[in-house]
C-alpha cells in the first residue's frame, strides 16, 4: 500500500536532484568547451594555455651549484623605479615580444665578465601556427646589465624549420658556439656566432645522430658529449644516457666502450637536465627525474670517473629553497638548471619551472568528462529507482533528501533504497551501498588537497553533494602569476583587525596566503588577547605573522614593520574576500608604476558645490575616479608610511583618531603632496576592476564596521575632505577616466556594487 503523499515527495526529490544534475552537466560542458576553444582562439596571442605546460625561468644564487636560494630571498632592497625584491620568475612568455610564446624553458646562462653582461639563451614555444605538437620552437635570448636585477629580451637568436630547444652555449678558442637540440633535423647540428648574441651560422654536424638534451664538457684533455639517443621514444628517453669523446669539439666522436653508460629508472636523473659544471676538482651533471611525469624534478650527480672505458658517478643532494606548492611558479615541476661561478666565489644559476603538471589541459577535459559520466550514471540510478513500486517511493525520496558526504555516498543510498523491500531491478544485481562507494571513488583534488567537505543538515542528498562537487571543481582551478613584461616581485599583505572580526579574519588570511606573489601575511593587532595566527598557516602557503601595535588606531596601518621584506604592501580590510587572480593582476599593474597607488576600491572626491566624497555608484556611472581607499590598496610602504607618520601630518593623524575614519583619504593626500614635490603631473592612481569582490561583513546580520551607518560615515568623509583641503593647502586630486572597454559591476542603491 502506497504511503500518503509518497508520489508528491518522490516528485519533489527527483526535481531537486534532476535540477542539480542539469546544473552539473551545464557547468562541465561549458568548462570543456571553453578549455578546448581557448587552445584554438589563442593563435597568435602570448601565454595561452598549453598541454605541455606554462614554463618560465627563475634566477638563483648560492655558495655552490648544489646549494642555491631563490633570488627574492637574497636580492637587497634597491632605491630605484622597480619593485623589490626582484622575484622569480625573471623570464616568462610575456617577455617574448616579437613572436607570441606559450612558454620559455631550457635556460643556458652565459656571463661576459669583460662587459659585465649576463645572457640567458632559452627555448620559446611559438604559437603562431597552433598546430599541436608541431608548434614552432625557437631559441630566444635576454640580457641583464645589473647582475640579474632586471632582464631585457633581445630577440630570437636561432630559428629553424624544425623543433629547437636546449641551447647549450659555450666558448672554444675564442669562438662562441651553440649546440641546440634539433632532433627532427636528423642530426645534432653545431652553430657558430657571427654577431653574438643574435646572429648564428651553421658550422657543421656535431654528431651524426639527433641526440636529445646533449651536453658538452672538456675533461682531462678530451671533449665529452653526453646525451640521449632520440630514436628512443616517450619515457625511454629518460631511461638511457650515452657518452662520446673526441679531441676537438667538431669530432669525430668515439662512443664510450660501455654505451649506454646509464640506464634504468626514469626517476634517477638519467636524461640531461643542464650543463656539465666544474666545482672544485670535480665534474658534476644534472639530470631530469621523469618518474611520474615529464620534467618532474632535478637530480645532481658527481662524476667520479669519466674515461673511454669507465663511467662512474655518485648522487649528491641538491637544494634551492623551500617549495611553495602549486601556488608557486615552479611548484609542480622543474627540469633544467645551468649554473656559473662568479668572481667572488659564489654561484648564480638559472632554472626553469612550471606551476602545472604535464597534460594539464587534456587532463582537465578528461576530469570533466569523468564527472559528466558520473553525473549521468547517478541520473540513471535515479531513473531505476523511480521505476519501483509506489510503496518504495517514500524510501527513495528519503534517500534523495538524506545528508551524505559525497556523490558516491548518495549513489549508494539511492541504490540501497531502490533495492528496498520490494525487490531489485530486473536482470540486474545491485551491490550494497558500501561496495558501491568503494567502486566509485569520486573524490577530486583541489587547491587545498582536500576531498568533498561534510555537508550540513537539512535538504541535502544528491542536491547538496552535487553542489559540493561544483564548489570543489571550481576551487580546483589554480591561479598562476599574472604574466607581464615587468620584473616579477613579491608583496606583503597588511591586515588591521580586532576581536569582533576573528570569525572572518581566519578565512581571509588563509585565502590571501595562497596567492602566488604573497611573501607574507601580517596581522596588525592592538588588543591584549591575540588570535593564534601561526596555527592558521597552511603547508605551501605564505607564512602568517602577528605584529602587535600600541593602540587601536587606523593610523596603525602605517606603523613601521622591522621585518618587512618587500617594497609593495597590500593594505587589505579584514572583511574583504577577493580572488587571487584579481590581486595578482592589481599587483602587476602596481609594478608598472610603483610610485603610485593601485587598488580595487575607487572613490570620487569633488569640490563643487561643496567638498564631497562619492562612492562606487557615482564612480562607475561617471566612469571617473581620483582616489583609492585602503580596503584593497597596493602602495610603497617603505616610502609613504614614514611620510604619513611625519610631524607634518601630526594634526591630521590626531583628527583621524578622533573620527576613527579617513586614514585612507589622508594617505591619498600624502602621496599627492610627495609626488608633487617631484613635479609629477601624470596620474598616480590606478584602478583594477576586480571580477569578484565580496564584503563579508555585509553578509552578517549585525555589521560591526565603521561604515555600517552609511549617512554618518558619509558626513565624516565629507568633513575629512574639507579639512584636508584647507589644512594641507591643496585641492582634490585630478580625476582619471575609466576606459570604456573596462567592464564595470552592477551597482544597486542600498546594496552597493556587486562583483560577481
Amino acid at each position: 500500500m502506497a504511503l500518503p503523499g509518497a508520489r508528491q515527495v518522490q516528485g519533489s526529490g527527483f526535481r531537486w536532484a534532476g535540477g542539480i544534475l542539469l546544473a552539473i552537466t551545464a557547468y562541465l560542458l561549458l568548462d570543456i568547451f571553453t578549455t578546448l576553444r581557448s587552445t584554438r582562439s589563442g593563435r597568435g596571442k602570448p601565454c595561452q594555455i598549453d598541454d605541455e605546460g606554462s614554463w618560465s625561468i627563475g634566477l638563483f644564487r648560492g655558495p655552490s651549484p648544489f646549494n642555491l636560494t631563490p633570488v627574492e630571498h637574497v636580492s637587497p632592497p634597491v632605491n630605484s623605479g622597480v619593485s623589490w625584491p626582484v622575484a622569480n620568475p625573471i623570464l616568462t612568455c610575456a617577455e617574448v615580444s616579437d613572436s607570441p610564446s606559450n612558454f620559455v624553458a631550457d635556460p643556458f646562462l652565459w656571463i661576459d665578465n669583460a662587459a659585465n653582461i649576463w645572457y640567458i639563451f632559452f627555448e620559446t614555444k611559438s604559437n603562431r601556427n597552433m598546430q599541436g605538437k608541431g608548434r614552432e620552437r625557437d631559441i630566444g635570448v635576454a640580457q641583464s646589465t645589473d647582475q640579474g636585477a632586471s632582464w631585457e629580451y633581445l630577440g630570437i637568436a636561432l630559428d629553424e624549420p624544425w623543433h629547437l630547444s636546449y641551447p647549450h652555449v659555450f666558448e672554444d678558442e675564442g669562438t662562441m658556439y651553440m649546440l641546440p637540440e634539433g632532433h627532427k633535423s636528423g642530426r645534432l647540428r653545431l652553430y657558430r656566432a657571427t654577431r653574438f648574441p643574435l646572429e648564428w651560422e651553421y658550422a657543421g654536424d656535431a654528431h651524426p645522430q639527433p641526440l636529445v638534451d646533449a651536453s658538452l664538457a672538456r675533461w682531462e684533455g678530451r671533449w665529452w658529449l653526453l646525451g640521449t639517443d632520440s630514436a628512443q621514444r616517450g619515457a625511454s628517453r629518460c631511461r638511457q644516457l650515452s657518452a662520446w669523446h673526441s679531441p676537438t669539439v667538431r669530432g669525430p666522436w668515439t662512443p664510450h666502450a660501455h654505451n649506454p653508460v646509464m640506464r634504468g629508472d626514469p626517476g634517477a636523473g638519467i636524461r640531461g637536465g643542464g650543463r656539465l659544471v666544474r666545482h672544485g676538482e670535480d665534474l658534476y651533471r644534472f639530470g631530469q627525474s621523469c618518474a611520474r611525469t615529464y620534467g618532474e624534478a632535478l637530480v645532481a650527480w658527481r662524476v667520479d670517473t669519466l674515461s673511454p672505458t669507465d663511467f662512474r658517478q655518485t648522487r649528491v643532494p641538491l637544494e634551492f629553497g623551500r617549495r611553495l606548492g602549486r601556488r608557486h611558479w615552479n611548484g609542480a615541476r622543474f627540469h633544467h638548471l645551468d649554473a656559473a661561478p662568479l668572481a667572488d666565489g659564489s654561484w648564480v644559476a638559472v632554472m626553469d619551472g612550471d606551476w602545472q603538471p604535464a597534460g594539464a589541459v587534456s587532463g582537465r577535459a578528461r576530469r570533466d568528462a569523468r564527472w559528466l559520466a558520473l553525473a549521468y550514471a547517478l541520473a540513471g540510478l535515479l531513473i531505476l529507482a523511480a521505476r519501483h513500486r509506489p510503496a518504495d517511493a517514500q524510501r527513495v525520496a528519503d534517500a534523495l533528501t538524506k545528508p551524505c558526504g559525497s556523490l558516491a555516498a548518495c549513489a549508494g543510498g539511492v541504490l540501497a533504497a531502490a533495492r528496498g523491500a520490494g525487490g531489485a531491478p530486473r536482470r540486474r544485481k545491485l551491490s550494497s551501498s558500501r561496495a558501491e562507494r568503494e567502486r566509485l571513488p569520486l573524490r577530486t583534488n583541489s587547491a587545498r588537497g582536500a576531498g568533498l567537505s561534510e555537508p550540513r543538515a537539512g535538504r541535502a542528498g544528491p542536491v547538496q553533494a552535487a553542489t559540493q562537487a561544483l564548489r570543489q571543481l571550481a576551487r580546483g582551478r589554480h591561479v598562476a602569476l599574472a604574466l607581464c613584461a615587468i620584473t616579477a616581485s613579491r608583496y606583503t599583505v597588511n591586515i588591521l583587525s580586532y576581536s569582533k572580526r576573528v570569525p572572518t579574519l581566519r578565512r581571509i588570511m588563509r585565502h590571501v596566503a595562497r596567492c602566488p606573489s604573497v611573501e607574507e601575511v601580517v596581522l596588525r593587532w592592538s588588543e591584549r588577547e591575540a588570535p593564534p595566527v601561526a596555527d592558521w598557516a597552511e603547508p605551501g602557503a605564505a607564512p602568517l605573522r602577528l605584529l602587535p601595535v600600541d593602540r587601536n588606531s587606523l593610523n596603525s596601518r602605517f606603523v613601521p614593520d622591522p621585518l618587512l621584506r618587500t617594497r609593495a604592501v597590500l593594505s587589505l580590510d579584514d572583511d574583504i574576500l577577493t580572488g587571487c587572480a584579481d590581486l595578482e593582476a592589481a599587483f602587476a599593474l602596481w609594478r608598472a608604476d610603483p610610485e603610485g597607488l593601485t587598488g580595487i576600491f575607487p572613490r570620487l572626491v569633488v569640490e563643487e558645490p561643496r567638498p564631497a566624497y562619492l562612492g562606487e555608484r557615482t564612480v562607475f556611472s561617471t566612469r571617473t575616479f581620483n582616489m583609492l581607499i585602503t580596503g584593497g590598496l597596493f602602495f610603497d610602504h617603505a616610502r609613504y608610511a614614514p611620510a604619513y607618520l611625519s610631524d607634518k601630518y601630526k594634526d591630521e593623524r590626531r583628527f583621524v583618531d578622533d573620527k576613527f575614519n579617513c586614514e585612507d583619504i589622508l594617505l591619498n593626500y600624502v602621496v599627492a603632496i610627495e609626488l608633487g614635490k617631484k613635479g609629477r603631473k601624470e596620474p598616480w592612481v590606478h584602478l583594477h576592476v576586480p571580477r569578484r569582490r565580496l564584503d563579508l561583513s555585509k553578509l552578517t546580520i549585525r555589521s560591526v564596521g565603521i561604515s555600517s551607518n552609511t549617512a554618518e560615515h558619509q558626513a565624516e568623509r565629507d568633513a575629512c575632505i574639507a579639512r584636508f583641503n584647507k589644512n594641507l593647502g591643496m585641492h582634490v586630486p585630478p580625476t582619471v577616466d575609466i576606459p570604456l572597454n573596462v567592464s564595470v559591476p552592477i551597482c544597486v542603491a542600498g546594496v552597493g556594487c556587486i562583483y560577481l
